[in-house]
This record gives C-alpha cells, structure tokens and sequence, in this order.
C-alpha cells in the first residue's frame, strides 16, 4: 500500500518512541463541549477553579487529584479518539 498523493499519512498506535510523542486529541472548542472533566468524580475543587478540562488534550492538572472514579472511557472525545488510556487529568495527554 503506497502514499496516496495529497493525504497525509495515518501514524498507527504503535509508532516509534520518538512519533509517541504527538498529540492525538484536538484542543479544540467542539471536544472541550463534549468533554466529560467537569463532571468527573476525580474533578476537585482546584480543577473545578481553573475550568479544567480535555485533559487528554492538554495534559494533567496542576492541582492534586484523588482518582476517585473515571469517566474517561465513557467520554465521547475519548471514544472518538479512540482513546484507551483513563486518568488523563493524573497521567497526562494521550500520547
């Protein structure tokens, strides 16, 4: 299967360590409306005072959450990314 031309490659799941590190979830206004952070058990106060969200996006939290439940894999960024990963808030971006 060769290049197409005029599409840009798909990177699998799989990548190289050094492609590892591109962002797969757009930080976008539409995923930020779809994100389900806000409402999060693990969302504490400090999140909640910063307006976090789409931390699979941007990266985890400054603040110091419990992981006390996770809405994660329920999230339709995270399944329209298909995301595997949970805790993204505590862990970091899906990479």
């Amino acid at each position: 299967m060769g290049a197409v031309p005029g599409r840009e490659p798909v990177l699998a799941r799989w990548c190289s360590v050094a492609e590892r590190d591109i962002v797969i979830v757009e930080d976008s206004e539409r995923n930020a409306s779809l994100c389900r952070c806000p409402g999060c058990p693990t969302t504490d106060g400090c999140m909640s005072g910063r307006g976090g969200r789409l931390y699979c996006s941007r990266g985890q939290t400054d603040c110091d959450p419990s992981g006390r439940g996770c809405l994660c894999s329920d999230c339709p960024v995270s399944m329209e990314n298909r995301l595997g990963g949970r805790y993204f808030c505590i862990e970091g971006a899906a990479r």
